[in-house]
């Protein structure tokens, strides 16, 4: 969208319900666009009749308020700023929906989020749900955790490409051998650890890093992208992937990228869930809530802007 302000009004105008223009500054959402008015540094949000919600953000290149694009990144970013005015935050490819039928896409995204070490109130959510995770599978044997109804539908995707789940070895790290579900900052981990309470696989991106369109996609012959760990991967045809305009953004098998990785200084937040046919959306809100609840507790004035799925 070229001028989020005029888009607002528009759509004001035709009784949609649309939230105020804002952008993010210091960890903190602040009304009215971006001051820089950088492409991509502001947003308004609103859902449509269906319950979609949709997240628009300002691209302003083809108004030759940004640098001056050559004439191809001028076509770029006239497609990039129509389907982000006109498109849901993430679609469903053809292939998507040919190859996994009844498989679904968790979206939460949030702002005015602070990324710091895990602080005390996370860090004593984190400790209690672990022992609740460990009361909850004691005495299991790995085929018993294979089969809980969250957890086969992940087993039988990896076991497509002769790989273990690797959720599964985390659980049987934290519910068995004491490791409690934590990472170096907060935001991984309040996503670790509901993903270890619900064992639904989880990425999460900066969501000022992702470019539109966004969409959930099969991998193709040749796919590759950046891993989290600087590594370039190859990815193995037929997975589950999301990719933006610039590329893959994280696969089941393989994980998230390295562009748009959640830092220090993340200020915005898009966690993505893949749901394999089996997982059932009363599985995935529940999921996405608890994820929004612990990111709460390390970011007490964030705002959920989307909670939502997208299912073949």
């Amino acid at each position: 969208m070229a001028d989020i302000e005029a888009a607002r009004s528009e759509l004001v105008g035709r009784g949609v319900d649309a939230s105020e223009v804002f952008h993010s500054e210091s960890g903190r959402r602040r009304p009215g666009p971006d001051p820089r008015r950088a492409d991509y540094g502001s947003f308004l949000s609103f859902d449509d009749p269906d319950g979609n919600g949709w997240l628009v953000q300002e691209v302003r290149r083809d108004l030759g308020l940004s640098p001056a694009p050559t004439p191809h990144q001028g076509h770029e970013a006239r497609r990039a700023v129509d389907r982000a005015t006109m498109r849901p935050l993430l679609e469903l490819t053809d292939a998507w929906r040919a190859t996994y039928p009844g498989a679904a896409i968790g979206l939460l995204a949030m702002t005015s989020v602070r990324n710091p070490p895990p602080g005390a109130d996370l860090l004593a959510r984190v400790e209690a749900l672990a022992a609740e995770v460990r009361a909850r599978h004691a005495g299991r044997s790995r085929t018993e955790l294979e089969n809980l109804p969250a957890m086969r539908p992940y087993v039988g995707h990896y076991r497509r490409f002769g790989k273990t789940y690797h959720l599964l070895l985390q659980l049987e790290s934290v519910a068995f051998r004491g490791r409690p579900p934590l990472a170096a900052d907060s935001l991984v981990t309040a996503m670790f650890a509901a993903e270890i309470d619900h064992l639904l696989l989880t990425a999460g991106h900066d969501l000022d890093a992702l470019r539109p369109p966004l969409v959930a996609d099969v991998t193709r012959p040749g796919d590759r992208y950046i891993g989290i760990g600087g590594k370039v991967i190859e990815t193995r045809p037929g997975d589950m992937c999301i990719r933006d305009g610039e590329g893959i953004v994280s696969a089941v098998l393989h994980g998230p990228d390295r562009r748009t990785r959640l830092l220090p200084t993340t200020e915005s937040v898009l966690f993505t869930t893949y749901a394999p046919a089996g997982i059932t959306d009363a599985e995935l809100g529940d999921h996405l809530r608890a994820i929004e609840e612990l990111v709460r507790a390390g970011s007490p004035s964030a705002i959920t802007e989307l909670l939502d799925s997208r299912r073949a």
